[in-house]
């Protein structure tokens, strides 16, 4: 199964919607998927992970990195449509889960909080 992508941008928001698997095989179509949904300029992106059946570490990475970028730009990135049963493994398996910001100075609102 391969990722396949949809983004809607409005005003001042974009919506980029994954489906399939956010793994290392397709970890390159994710990162230019990424790439353009944060190129677009937007102060808000949500990454709509509702119909994504997998994902592994090489895409978290991918998501933290964008999410950094965004952050850095004082722009935001969220998460929407997370299937806890889908991530929660691989989140916490990666060493990813957290209970307070991911910032140098912990204020900034990590991913993966909460899952």
């Amino acid at each position: 199964m391969t990722v396949t992508y949809s983004i809607d941008m409005e005003e001042d928001t974009g919506t980029a919607r994954f489906r399939g698997e956010l793994t290392s095989e397709h970890a390159d179509n994710f990162r230019l998927a990424l790439a353009r949904s944060l190129g677009s300029g937007r102060r808000l992106i949500s990454l709509d992970l509702q119909d994504v059946a997998r994902i592994d570490l090489s895409c978290l990475k991918l998501i933290c990195a964008a999410h950094r970028s965004t952050s850095r730009k004082n722009r935001k990135l969220q998460l929407v449509g997370v299937r806890p049963d889908l991530f929660r493994k691989t989140v916490r398996e990666a060493g990813y889960c957290r209970h307070i910001g991911c910032g140098p100075d912990h204020e900034t609102e990590c991913l993966w909080t909460g899952i």
